[in-house]
């Protein structure tokens, strides 16, 4: 519903969306391979941040991503509009790997600091959607870039400053 919906620019009918909350125990067995592969299409097609925002309204989401959950504890609606604004400002579409870096990326309150802790509960969050070795590197790669490039970017720098940061590992 939300993948058509979000393509074809549909607003539900409220009643649809008291469906679609009362129906989410069903979809308790749905194995983490067909949600990685739903989250795929989404992303793989225009306004797939449109889509997120819907299974969030839902309350779909919570099931597909429970890694993330777990970690956004009992308020994740703060952290939720951070990675929808994010979604919203990449290229539409944004591709899996994107897609799941803004999605699982670092809290807005985190530093530039992105050590081995970080790196391996992303992956753990990641290893729960039983992605590929290299998807996970990349989206990991790209939660680096996130981290230790991008809020030095927002300073204005020198042509010298901008090739010094693309010579980063990370970026």
């Amino acid at each position: 519903m939300v993948r058509f919906a979000a393509q074809l620019e549909l607003a539900p009918a409220p009643d649809v969306l008291v469906v679609a909350r009362a129906a989410c125990g069903a979809l308790r067995g749905v194995s983490p391979e067909r949600v990685l592969v739903e989250l795929e299409m989404l992303f793989a097609r225009p306004r797939g941040a449109a889509a997120i925002e819907l299974l969030w309204s839902t309350e779909l989401l919570l099931l597909a991503l429970p890694g993330l959950f777990a970690r956004l504890g009992r308020d994740p609606e703060p952290a939720f509009r951070e990675r929808f604004a994010t979604l919203r400002a990449l290229d539409d579409p944004p591709g899996l790997v994107l897609g799941l870096a803004a999605l699982y990326g670092p809290e807005p309150a985190e530093t530039n600091a992105f050590g081995p802790m970080d790196r391996g509960r992303a992956a753990e969050e990641l290893d729960l959607l039983r992605v590929a070795r290299s998807t996970r590197a990349a989206v990991l790669a790209a939660w680096t870039v996130a981290c230790e490039v991008a809020p030095l970017a927002r300073v204005p720098a020198s042509r010298a400053q901008r090739l010094r940061w693309m010579q980063h590992a990370g970026f």
